[in-house]
């Protein structure tokens, strides 16, 4: 990671209840453990923009991100899904789909459905070009 210096960082979040008695309200936290989200700040410079997103609805599992990319015109030749082979390959891996997934929603969010440029990313990302 201190290599790659991200400019961004996307994480899962998840909703856990407040142990206040007052209130049955839910705080918002990262999935990472308090001692990798503490080490990735300390360890990444310059310091990173934190997108914290939503399981589902903004950082999608593993069947959301493959429903996405057969269902979407992101990798459509002659009206027929055609999945780069990098990312088949990891298909069977929950794990990586779902940070896939989480890329490419956000990616969707900020490109609001320009589908060329989520493809040529994915694509030049893996390698595919």
């Amino acid at each position: 990671m201190m290599q790659l210096r991200p400019l961004e960082m996307i994480v899962e979040t998840v909703q856990k209840p407040c142990l206040s008695h007052v209130t049955s309200s839910y705080t918002t936290q990262s999935n990472l453990s308090p001692i990798t989200l503490k080490l990735l700040k300390s360890w990444i410079t310059p310091t990173p923009i934190w997108n914290y997103l939503t399981p589902r609805t903004q950082f999608w599992d593993a069947q959301q991100t493959k429903d996405q990319l057969t269902t979407r015109e992101w990798f459509h030749v002659d009206g027929e899904a055609q999945i780069p082979p990098i990312v088949s390959q990891f298909q069977d891996s929950p794990l990586i789909m779902s940070a896939l997934g989480g890329m490419i929603s956000y990616l969707d969010s900020v490109c609001r459905g320009q589908s060329y440029f989520i493809a040529r990313f994915i694509n030049g990302a893996f390698g595919c070009l």
